[in-house]
């Protein structure tokens, strides 16, 4: 059924705890709610792929996030996508003021160092217990966080032809193993899903391959597309055929990442178009590319500039990203469909898509047994101790100082009791990875939860806490983009 895309104008301004996120049909939607979600987001890997490190990451400093906290409310995003992480250093503090400005988090399980991600040509060469133990261990320190929408398997490792051959039935092989993983393991369900590059021969036949058959499928597909370049529309970027090629899929659709640099600054005119009535039937929001400004192959991207302790909004790229966001309310979507109880059936072949047998999984033990309480610390939000950075300077693209960054709160940090070392959510039944249930000894790893988020935790002020509906949230947090830049 055509779902009708309305913008809510409506605006609220009372503190709740961040809405979990799950699938619904094919939309994102606040649990236990029908209001769909869209994503209003920005890649956030201040580095690149140089600012990932054994020991740091993007999200393992406070007092950087309090300064990009902030700058993530001026712009009026509700979403960042981080590109990797180390889940040996401690998050608490960045999730927690992420959460408490209202902004999840899409996250990449892989990150670029070596041993950490899947060789496209040779996959049978990385995908193995070191990889699949280094992604249950992401998966498990960010479950804790009730702002993590939703975990990216692999990026863009389909590309080319010898790829197009090789690794497809790999990539299903670890989404396989990290669905499994989390049946046994993760105390909720978070979404789990794959980027796929911007190459057209093979991107639709791929993303079709990942969302069939009840083995190695994905909960939503990431489109990587940069084909809307300066004044183009609707029309001319072909961002219609985007939609044409994808209005049958069952899954929620992201564009991933977006914003094409051909021409500068850029515009952003696109945003209109993916939270317009043309696209919200069929994406479910996209992702803007980037946040700093970094130098790629194909040119520079990024909004803001950073030198060293200084950060400076980019003349022209940050208020055109900023007034899109802000001019673009998200599309009140009810949706009543609840997950998918059969799964599309694949056809015996893709078009440039190798379809091999999906190989057997090589970490049984792993997914059986569970990383070792010593393995891993699950995240859990922590009170904010100060809501203004005192380390970092922002100037605004006139150079002028921003003298007041304090963060805005819209979001309590409320949540039910977590497990700290992990939890088997039907003790006595451990799910194998291949889908069959073994009763096992009813133990767990650390306390179990009692609860997760929902409706009837306690808030600060000691009032039963509700969800704010997330079309709601966030046009809100639109609203108060505005008076952040105004």
């Amino acid at each position: 059924m055509h779902l009708q895309c309305l913008l809510l104008t409506v605006f609220i301004g009372f503190v709740y705890g961040i809405p979990v996120i799950e699938v619904k049909g094919r939309h994102f939607a606040q649990k236990g709610n029908d209001s769909a979600f869209f994503v209003k987001g920005l890649a956030y890997q201040p580095g690149g792929a140089a600012g990932i490190n054994k020991g740091s990451d993007p999200l393992s400093d406070p007092e950087l996030c309090r300064r990009d906290v902030f700058v993530f409310q001026s712009l009026g995003i509700n979403t960042i996508r981080v590109y990797g992480v180390d889940p040996d250093v401690n998050h608490d503090a960045c999730m927690s003021l992420l959460a408490a400005a209202g902004i999840y988090v899409i996250l990449d399980v892989t990150s670029p160092l070596s041993g950490e991600h899947l060789h496209r040509y040779q996959p049978w060469t990385t995908y193995a217990p070191p990889l699949m133990k280094r992604i249950f261990k992401v998966m498990e320190v960010f479950s804790g966080y009730d702002n993590s929408l939703g975990f990216i398997a692999l990026n863009e490792v389909v590309n080319d032809e010898k790829s197009a051959e090789n690794a497809p039935n790999y990539i299903k092989a670890l989404v396989r193993d990290m669905r499994a993983y989390a049946k046994n393991h993760i105390h909720r369900e978070i979404p789990i899903g794959y980027a796929a590059a911007d190459v057209l021969e093979y991107q639709q036949s791929l993303s079709s391959y990942l969302q069939c058959g009840e083995e190695g499928y994905v909960d939503f597909v990431g489109i990587n597309t940069y084909r809307w370049c300066g004044d183009a529309d609707y029309e001319s970027s072909l961002y219609w055929q985007l939609v044409d090629d994808y209005k049958n899929f069952s899954v929620p659709l992201v564009i991933s990442e977006h914003g094409c640099n051909r021409v500068q600054p850029r515009k952003w005119n696109e945003i209109a178009a993916i939270l317009g009535p043309k696209m919200c039937d069929v994406f479910s929001g996209g992702v803007a590319y980037e946040y700093t400004m970094e130098k790629q192959a194909d040119g520079q991207y990024g909004v803001v500039q950073v030198n060293g302790t200084s950060l400076k909004y980019l003349p022209g790229e940050f208020a055109a990203l900023s007034k899109a966001y802000l001019k673009s309310p998200s599309p009140n979507v009810q949706v009543k469909e609840s997950r998918l109880a059969k799964r599309p059936e694949c056809p015996p072949s893709f078009d440039k898509i190798a379809n091999k047998p999906i190989p057997s999984s090589q970490s049984k033990d792993l997914i059986n047994e569970g990383l070792h309480g010593k393995d891993f610390k699950r995240g859990r939000f922590i009170p904010v101790d100060r809501w203004e950075t005192t380390r970092y300077t922002i100037d605004d693209a006139k150079g002028a100082r921003v003298l007041s960054a304090k963060i805005k709160q819209v979001a309590s940090l409320e949540q039910g009791a977590i497990s700290e070392n992990g939890y088997d959510p039907q003790p006595g039944l451990s799910k194998d990875v291949d889908g069959s249930e073994e009763p096992t000894a009813t133990t767990t790893k650390g306390d179990a939860p009692s609860k997760t988020t929902d409706a009837t935790a306690q808030s600060s002020s000691g009032a039963a806490s509700q969800h704010l509906p997330s079309s709601l949230f966030s046009t809100f947090f639109g609203m108060l983009g505005l008076l952040l830049i105004g």
